[in-house]
């Protein structure tokens, strides 16, 4: 059992108290009581990484766990995972200290406490502090290139919202146009009490008499108002009264007037022209042949009203055109007479509108002169953030008191000390514990995960595995360690740099089908074998079944349950996992006999990485 597991306690004395005496006799002085033990306790604090002993069996893992921290390629994601109590703090004292022994690794250890409010910010600050004392040029540049894009960003986002605004601006002004247009309807229909609806109410009766004799239909409010929009429409009292002058011929009744009355007119031509030359045309109708002459003489007598008959017909003519236009003038009147009434209400609110026009007008004049300042004003922030130099002053979001800090320049920082890392092929190992002391521990590992996977950046999250679920371990982390698990190791592990030989890559690459045919579990797969490997001559009969024993676990399901019963001796299933009876038909054809011992062994060894 390890130390910091012990308990040490000791059994306390337990004291005698004399019996009771006789009041007269005086007690006899006994010798002095013993001095009672001191109880021995054990606190649950994290044991100093200098007196701490891993366990015989974890010992040499925890060590490879470092050395691959610091030959990994990057982004790389480490998982130390153990139930809650299981050893993971002081586990990550002594790989932390182990680290920063190894020279070349710049560590930076975080709480999760600490990262739970504002992750990017912390772990900006945090990776700038630790990088400070060896890579002072690199976090300075960094720095300087993560304000100015942060003042890129800034004015940017400025343009983009100046954009957005003078767009709306534009768009009511161009609606503010649109009622100031349609003012007269607006007045017109739209607003009761006016003196243009006063009087059409008051006309609708009267008009409603004369829209029949015209041959109108429909409401004759509505009809009214329609015809004096037109009218109003119109510039000017000439325009209007020669648009009325179309109710001369236009409507139902009016074309009959002026043609009776022309017709009328000419038989008063016709008429009098025969009373002044009857001698002239009786002469001639005499002369023509005897029926002629007697005619002639029958109308010569008879003649006497045709002067009163051209003039009746005149006069008829003239009735018929004077009626015509007074139909005409009894139509169009009152529409005149409305056309300036809402003139006159269309005037006492036009100065309204107007102003509204104007002063939306200058909202947009302004704006778009802003909207060009801004523009101008982003594309220096480019070009200074394209020629950053080195930063004279720590960055303002170090400033814990600042009211202003704002997440995309920590994510500015993060990314240009990333890429300042990857340039010069160096790495930095950030270390998060205390996920099981935060609410939503589970969502700030995932936050932090997805913060971290940058180029140049290796971490390692001591996690409780319920915590999150196994789909989040197998997204997030590259390479788990569990704490708790394996109680055998190899007796001589691999280099971490060591190619694969050929019957290696073989056996994983035929192992395939049982972790999935993607990327990833293909990646899980190698990484998990080769943490774990045996060196090439210490053990060749386990590296194959080891290999086997990784994909099984990670298949889980049936296939695990499989390997479980036939490590336990038992037969499994065949039926309801037949990818593991002939994976493992697979693995002895490329490895050779498995015996059980290699099996169990295997198996226990495979349990570290895969839980």
């Amino acid at each position: 059992m390890p130390e910091f597991d012990r308990d040490f306690t000791s059994e306390p004395s337990i004291t005698r108290f004399p019996a009771k005496t006789a009041p007269a006799a005086a007690p006899k002085p006994g010798p002095a009581p013993a001095p009672v033990a001191a109880v021995s306790f054990a606190s649950d604090s994290p044991v100093a990484a200098e007196a701490y002993a891993p366990p015989p069996t974890c010992a040499v893992r925890l060590a490879r766990f470092v050395d691959l921290a610091g030959a990994a390629p990057t982004p790389f994601a480490l998982g130390l995972l153990a139930p809650a109590g299981g050893g993971k703090t002081s586990a990550l004292g002594w790989i932390e200290a182990r680290a920063q022994k190894q020279g070349g690794l710049v560590v930076a250890r975080f709480e999760a406490a600490e990262l739970a409010a504002e992750p990017e910010r912390a772990l900006a600050a945090g990776l700038f502090r630790a990088l400070a004392p060896t890579q002072s040029a690199l976090v300075a540049v960094a720095a300087r290139e993560a304000e100015d894009a942060s003042a890129t960003s800034h004015a940017q986002d400025k343009l983009d919202e100046l954009r957005k605004k003078l767009i709306a601006e534009r768009q009511a002004l161009a609606d503010h146009q649109a009622r100031r247009a349609a003012l007269p309807e607006t007045v017109l229909y739209d607003m009761p009490g006016t003196q243009v609806d006063n009087f059409a109410r008051r006309m609708r009766g009267r008009f409603e008499a004369r829209m029949q004799t015209f041959g109108l239909t429909g409401d004759p409010l509505l009809t009214f108002k329609d015809l004096t929009r037109d009218l109003a429409a119109l510039d000017g009292m000439r325009a209007r009264v020669l648009a009325c002058l179309r109710s001369l011929y236009a409507y139902k009744g009016q074309t009959s007037l002026l043609v009776y009355a022309v017709l009328l007119y000419v038989l008063a031509q016709g008429l009098d022209w025969a009373s002044l030359h009857k001698a002239d045309w009786l002469g001639w109708l005499s002369r023509t042949h005897d029926a002629g002459a007697q005619t002639a003489d029958y109308l010569r007598d008879r003649l006497g009203p045709l002067d009163g008959a051209a003039t009746f017909a005149a006069w008829l003519a003239v009735f018929c055109l004077g009626l015509n236009l007074w139909r005409a003038y009894a139509f169009s009147a009152p529409l005149l007479r409305a056309a300036k009434k809402l003139d006159e209400d269309v005037a006492a609110r036009a100065p309204e509108s107007d102003e509204a026009v104007t002063s939306q007008a200058r909202v947009v004049e302004r704006l778009a002169a802003q909207t060009a300042a801004a523009k101008q004003h982003a594309a220096e922030a480019e070009r200074r953030a394209e020629s950053a130099g080195a930063l004279q002053n720590p960055p303002a979001f170090l400033e814990r008191d600042a009211g202003g800090q704002k997440r995309d320049q920590a994510l500015s920082l993060l990314s240009a000390l990333s890429a300042g890392l990857a340039k010069k092929n160096a790495r930095a190992l950030v270390i998060v514990d205390g996920f099981e002391k935060v609410l939503a521990g589970g969502a700030l590992f995932e936050r932090l995960g997805a913060l971290l996977a940058r180029p140049g950046l290796v971490s390692i999250f001591a996690l409780d595995p319920a915590l999150c679920d196994a789909s989040s371990q197998a997204r997030l982390l590259q390479l788990p360690l569990r704490l708790t698990a394996g109680a055998f190791d190899s007796p001589s592990y691999a280099p971490l740099d060591a190619s694969l030989s050929a019957l290696e890559e073989r056996m994983l690459v035929s192992l395939t089908p049982l972790v999935g045919d993607t990327p990833r579990a293909k990646k899980r797969l190698r990484n998990f074998y080769l943490f774990l490997r045996p060196a090439q001559g210490a053990d060749d009969k386990l590296a194959p079944v080891l290999a086997f024993a990784i994909a099984t676990d990670m298949a889980g399901g049936a296939e695990r349950e499989a390997l479980e019963t036939l490590v336990a001796g038992g037969h499994p299933d065949v039926a309801r996992a037949p990818l593991f009876a002939e994976m493992l038909k697979a693995t002895q054809d490329i490895g050779g006999p498995i015996d059980a011992e290699t099996l169990r062994r295997a198996a226990a060894l495979a349990r570290v990485v895969t839980g």
